[in-house]
């Protein structure tokens, strides 16, 4: 890009920002401030910078798809990557138009945040990740999963550096749960979000989501030694079944077989050979037939 400084008028109507004397028309995200606006068109590839209605600078680049700028005028754009592939590439610019710093992402990014000081960049990654890099070489300063239970993607909505506080700051899922990642990437909040995320699962419309929960918790190990916990998670997939499979019917067979899997890490072994018969009766092909032969042989040399 090759920015250039012009005493032009922009107009700002609804989610669009016009400067007629470039015959520009795109979408743009404000400073927090209110102070800058950072315009973008998909179509022609035109970018401009605006501080209150004055142009103070304008571009070009492939397919920029969003934008965010600081109190200071920095502002950061997503570039579309090359051919079909999802990466994408993030650039960070000055507020002459200077580029200062390239990132680039093998996926998409789902929305970004600069702090208000320009020194931090925030991207939610469709991966469900959230990457925090530094503007002053570029750097990544963490990346972790918004999900911090794991492999479960969840994205984030209102993306917000807090610099004062030093942390991150987004809402998560359907419910909006807040949460926070404090500069060392530690998530603040997540058994706020293991709570929010559940809450979710339960409003779904079938057993989907509540099965995955217990499945990410039980592929991860996670809380299987206390009794309590195994008990949820086995009322949490009797609750998925109550709820139903509609359009999957091959997830019933699954959700037994899980039922079965808490069972057998609990010891409780003719409970689990139960579920998996279960389990084989929906679906011969779940997979357990000899995990649950090798259960009855164990039980048989028990009882003798």
């Amino acid at each position: 890009m090759n920015p250039f400084r012009r005493s032009k008028q922009a107009r700002f109507s609804g989610s669009l920002l016009t400067i007629d004397s470039l015959g520009f028309v795109g979408s743009y995200a404000r400073s927090s401030d209110g102070a800058y606006a950072v315009g973008w068109d998909s179509e022609s590839g035109v970018v401009v910078l605006c501080q209150g209605k004055s142009l103070l600078a304008s571009g070009r680049g492939r397919y920029p798809l969003q934008g965010a700028v600081a109190d200071c005028g920095t502002y950061a754009l997503v570039f579309k990557g090359r051919g079909e592939s999802a990466s994408e590439t993030v650039r960070v610019f000055n507020k002459s138009g200077t580029p200062i710093v390239t990132a680039r992402f093998a996926t998409n990014v789902y929305t970004l945040s600069l702090s208000s000081s320009g020194s931090f960049l925030a991207c939610q990654l469709c991966s469900g990740d959230i990457a925090l890099l530094s503007t002053a070489d570029g750097s990544t300063v963490w990346e972790v999963p918004t999900n911090p239970a794991g492999r479960h993607r969840e994205l984030a909505e209102g993306l917000e550096i807090d610099e004062q506080n030093g942390w991150v700051a987004g809402r998560l899922g359907t419910g909006g749960t807040p949460f926070r990642i404090n500069m060392a990437g530690e998530h603040l909040d997540a058994r706020a979000i293991a709570d929010g995320l559940l809450e979710d699962a339960r409003r779904s419309p079938n057993g989907l989501a509540l099965f995955y929960l217990v499945r990410e918790r039980l592929d991860q190990g996670e809380a299987c030694s206390l009794e309590p916990a195994v008990e949820q998670l086995v009322e949490l997939l009797d609750e998925s079944l109550r709820i139903g499979f509609e359009g999957y019917p091959e997830f019933e067979a699954k959700a037994h077989r899980a039922i079965g899997e808490v069972h057998e890490r609990m010891g409780q072994l003719a409970e689990a050979v139960r579920s998996y018969e279960t389990a084989l009766e929906k679906d011969p092909k779940v997979g357990i037939q000899r995990r649950m032969a090798s259960l009855r042989k164990r039980l048989e040399d028990t009882s003798t």
